[in-house]
């Protein structure tokens, strides 16, 4: 529930921290003449590339991926109502999509084999990895419902859900969980008590 609850806003986050690299200019792509390349100084560009003055701005390209990662993930969750991880496995197989395709425009110095950075590689594994986790558990979402003082987790369109307050898999904004009235037992007068205690034994006879 956790992992879920956090797939639509870890995106987001990598897409704020990429402004990081804009402003020290660097993690920047192949030289690029279009007019959205990002301009970089002399003192930050890669040996070998000099002579070269604008290059790919895949900070960006990265940003924007995850900002439209973000948006998928919460569309797909609020449809679907994924459980038991799958909307985070989702997450982590789109981002893991995108970074393959940027790590593959980046020329910053890195690690290589058969040809791919070894940041594309783990792309590989981890898209690979979320893929077969969708294929192979099932779940949906879950809601906390109050048992006593405990809360315990229900199915999201269950009747105890649905008697808790929640309408779509969700509680309707500003309302709180509240445990259950509980009706307390009606005490005997002490009056009344005398006169039963006069009409009969402990049994009533």
């Amino acid at each position: 529930m956790v992992a879920d609850a956090l797939a639509p806003g870890l995106p987001v986050a990598q897409a704020i921290g990429r402004l990081g690299n804009w402003f020290n200019q660097e993690l920047y792509g192949k030289p690029l003449e279009a007019f959205w390349a990002v301009q970089i100084d002399p003192a930050h560009r890669v040996a070998g590339y000099s002579e070269y003055a604008a290059f790919h701005p895949t900070f960006l390209y990265e940003a924007l991926w995850n900002l439209g990662v973000a948006l998928l993930v919460w569309g797909a969750d609020r449809k679907a109502k994924f459980g038991a991880g799958r909307a985070f496995a989702v997450y982590v197989a789109l981002y893991g999509i995108g970074r393959f395709w940027i790590e593959g425009l980046r020329i910053d110095p890195a690690q290589t084999f058969a040809g791919l950075r070894l940041n594309q590689w783990m792309s590989v594994v981890v898209i690979v990895a979320a893929v077969i986790y969708l294929l192979r558990v099932r779940g949906t979402r879950q809601v906390f419902v109050l048992d006593g003082e405990t809360r315990v987790p229900v199915a999201w369109d269950s009747g105890r859900a649905k008697a808790a307050g929640y309408a779509g898999g969700r509680l309707p904004k500003g309302s709180e969980l509240t445990e259950p009235e509980v009706s307390e037992p009606v005490k005997a007068e002490p009056d009344e008590v005398a006169e039963d205690s006069k009409a009969g034994g402990p049994d009533g006879t």
